[in-house]
């Protein structure tokens, strides 16, 4: 399992608030457009690290990976959603599923505001901060992390900064964020 971040604009906010079933027409662009990807044990790690649980936590920190509003429960039937895009390509294979299953077993899909992403960079701490705060001690006794790799240190640091700089281009920009997992 993996998470992709993508930029999404104020409009296009407003418009899943309204429609999370709308959602198709954005995750259609992650075919071919993905502004930030991480590998799971380090979304779980940067979470924990930031606050002190490997799930959730305090607003607005918990959001960075879970998001401030699930698709998936934004409406009470319908679990799946179409992808408009959708083309197989047996040479190239395609990137996502024509219809993605949400929920348990299936893609997580949530989406957080403009200004609670302004809120977020608030309050996300300096790289160093959070290098000092590491120890694989505390990190291998996490339920989803299992046995951590000490050695990793310099490549979840490296993670963090991406995620700081895609955090911080989004507020600059006055953009939201869709956090697609799969």
């Amino acid at each position: 399992m993996a998470f992709s971040f993508l930029k999404i604009s104020a409009e296009e906010a407003i418009k899943l608030n309204r429609d999370p079933l709308s959602v198709s027409e954005i995750l259609a662009r992650l075919e071919y457009e993905e502004d930030l990807f991480m590998e799971t044990e380090y979304c779980y790690a940067i979470n924990l690290l930031l606050t002190g649980r490997e799930k959730g936590g305090d607003p607005p920190l918990c959001y960075v990976f879970s998001g401030e509003r699930w698709i998936d429960d934004c409406y009470k039937n319908e679990k799946k959603i179409e992808n408009p895009n959708y083309e197989v390509n047996p040479e190239e294979g395609a990137r996502l599923k024509a219809t993605v299953q949400l929920g348990e077993g299936g893609a997580y899909v949530a989406y957080t505001k403009p200004e609670t992403i302004r809120r977020i960079c608030d309050v996300l701490i300096s790289s160093e901060a959070l290098k000092a705060r590491y120890d694989p001690d505390f990190l291998g006794k996490s339920e989803f992390l299992g046995v951590w790799n000490h050695e990793n240190v310099d490549e979840l640091v490296s993670a963090y900064e991406a995620l700081e700089v895609f955090y911080t281009e989004c507020a600059e920009e006055g953009r939201g964020v869709l956090i697609f997992a799969d």
